[in-house]
C-alpha cells in the first residue's frame, strides 16, 4: 500500500514543468535524509520527506505557489508566495554560520524562498511543535531596513501549508508585477551610470540589446526581475563589474560594493531599468568567489577580470545577441 500522503497529488501539477537551468535535482535516497538530519541537528518533517520522494525539490508550479493569510507581511497584504522548495541533499547546507551570515533568526531550517530579490525565506520553525512533533511553518522577512528580521506565522505544519497552496492567478498583483517587470526590462531607460558605461565600451555595439535579452530571460524564468546566485544572475554581476572596471577602475572590493554597485541596476537614482532592490550578500559572495578563483585579479593597482575570464564573459554575452 502506498503510504505517501501525497499519493492523491499528480507530481506534474506540483512542480514547474520547466525548471531553471541552475536547478539541479538530485535523486532521493533514505541515506540523504539521515545525513541531512545529522548535519542540521533537526528531525525533518515526514510530510516534507514524503514530498521530496515525488521530486527532490525544485521550482513549484504557478498553480501551487501562494498561501492565503490575513496578516500583511513583507511580500503582500493577503498571501505568501513561495517559488521553490530546497531538496534533501541541499537543505543541510543551512548551517548555523550561513543562517547567521544572512541575518536569519535561529528558529530552525530554511526550506524555501519567496520571489523577492533578497533573502526572505520560509522556515521549519522548531520553536513550536505540533502533537506529532513537527515544526510550524514561518516566513522570515529580513528586508526590514533596520537589521531586525520579522517572523510571520504561516501554517501549523508543512502538510497544511502545502495542501493550502493555490494558483498565483488568484492574486492579481503578482501577475501585474510580472507584466510590469517585463515592460521595465524591455523598454525601461537605463540609469545614467549604466548608459555611460555601455556607450564607453566599443566591443559590443549591440550591448544594450544583449543586456535586455539576458535580463528578459531571467524575468521569464523567475516571473520577475530578480538577481540571486544562479548562473544568469552571476553573468549580470560579471557584466556590471566588467563595464565599471573598464570605464572607471575598481581600486578595491569595498569601494565597488559600497559606493558603486547599487547605482547601476539595483537601486539607481535614475532610470526605469532596475531590479526591485537586492541582497548585498549575493553580490559579495559572487565577488569573493571570483577573487578566490582568480577570475578577478589585481593589476596595476586595480581589480579587473583576468584575460581568460574576460574572454569567457564575451563568449557568453554573444549568446544573447538578437537573432534578427
Amino acid at each position: 500500500m502506498d503510504t505517501n500522503i501525497w499519493s492523491d497529488f499528480d507530481p506534474a501539477e506540483l512542480w514547474a514543468s520547466n525548471q531553471p537551468d541552475f536547478v539541479k535535482i538530485q535523486p532521493f535516497t533514505d541515506e540523504m535524509v539521515r545525513e541531512a538530519e545529522q548535519k542540521l541537528g533537526y528531525t525533518l518533517p515526514q510530510s516534507y520527506i514524503q514530498l521530496m520522494k515525488t521530486q527532490n525539490g525544485g521550482y513549484l508550479s504557478r498553480e501551487r505557489c501562494c498561501y492565503s493569510t490575513d496578516t500583511p507581511n513583507g511580500w503582500a497584504e493577503d498571501h505568501f508566495h513561495i517559488t521553490d522548495i530546497i531538496g534533501i541533499g541541499e537543505i543541510e547546507d543551512n548551517s548555523p554560520e550561513m543562517i547567521q551570515e544572512w541575518g536569519y533568526p535561529p528558529i530552525g531550517v530554511m526550506f524555501g524562498f519567496s520571489p523577492t530579490a533578497g533573502h526572505d525565506a520560509f522556515f521549519f520553525d522548531y520553536r513550536n511543535l505540533n502533537a506529532q512533533g513537527e515544526p510550524q511553518i514561518a516566513f522570515v522577512n529580513v528586508e526590514t531596513g533596520d537589521d531586525i528580521p520579522e517572523i510571520f506565522f504561516v501554517a501549523p505544519d508543512f502538510e497544511t501549508f502545502f495542501r493550502g497552496l493555490v494558483s498565483e492567478s488568484l492574486y492579481d498583483p503578482t501577475e501585474e508585477w510580472y507584466q510590469r517587470d517585463l515592460i521595465k526590462v524591455q523598454e525601461g531607460t537605463f540609469s545614467s551610470l549604466l548608459s555611460a558605461m555601455v556607450q564607453h565600451q566599443t566591443l559590443f555595439p549591440d550591448l544594450e540589446a544583449i543586456i535586455r535579452n539576458l535580463c528578459l530571460e531571467i524575468t521569464h524564468e523567475k516571473h520577475g526581475f530578480y538577481l540571486h546566485d544562479d548562473p544568469k544572475s552571476v553573468l549580470v554581476y560579471d557584466l556590471q563589474f566588467w563595464l565599471f572596471s573598464t570605464t572607471y577602475g575598481v581600486p578595491s572590493k569595498e569601494d565597488y560594493l559600497e559606493n558603486h554597485y547599487s547605482k547601476i541596476i539595483a537601486l539607481p537614482p535614475d532610470g526605469a531599468f532596475h531590479t526591485e532592490g537586492y541582497a548585498p550578500a549575493f553580490v559579495e559572495n559572487w565577488l569573493d568567489e571570483a577573487l578566490k578563483a582568480k577570475r578577478i585579479i589585481r593589476r596595476n593597482g586595480k581589480l579587473q577580470f583576468s584575460q581568460q575570464a574576460e574572454l569567457e564573459l564575451f563568449t557568453r554575452l554573444r549568446e544573447y545577441r538578437s537573432k534578427d
